[in-house]
């Protein structure tokens, strides 16, 4: 997406209209199209923005194409990255990639599932219980410890006594 600071990349896939017919990302970000032609050759950003018909519906396919009753639209720019630790968090949820390298060109597996939002498989509040619940067993296990090592340390004091 093309943000003030320059391309950035989001995997937040929640996108809207702005009011000049442009896919944009809840920050207002502008969607960019994939690059044509030559990789080496970059095409303005300018250029890039997936505008879209007024009035219209439109539907994506699992590549990323936009089509609407008249035809194709666009394409989305999906990016793969050979190594995602070399990616840079920005703000909420954008990632700034340093090394132009690091993008992967051929074999892309990435899909686009309309009309889906990735999620956390993590229920927060389940796994904050359940690690209250570990540090409670965790205390016992500690206390019940503790009870066995006075219990040894009175043992051994009282044999000395005989």
């Amino acid at each position: 997406m093309s943000t003030p600071n320059g391309v950035r990349f989001t995997r937040r896939g929640n996108f809207s209209i702005n009011k000049e017919g442009e896919l944009v990302t809840t920050q207002g970000f502008k969607l960019l199209s994939a690059q044509k032609g030559d990789a080496n050759q970059a095409t303005p950003l300018s250029e890039r923005t997936i505008k879209l018909p007024a009035n219209s519906k439109i539907s994506v396919s699992r590549e990323g194409d936009i089509f609407s009753k008249q035809g194709p639209i666009g394409k989305m720019s999906i990016v793969e990255f050979k190594d995602m630790h070399a990616l840079r968090k920005e703000g909420h949820s954008l990632f700034i990639n340093n090394a132009n390298d690091n993008i992967q060109r051929e074999k892309v597996t990435t899909a686009v599932n309309q009309g889906f939002v990735e999620g956390s498989n993590v229920n927060a509040i389940k796994e904050m219980s359940e690690l209250i619940t570990a540090h409670r067993h965790f205390e016992n296990i500690q206390k019940a410890i503790n009870a066995y090592d006075q219990l040894a340390g009175r043992i051994v004091n009282d044999i000395a006594d005989f």
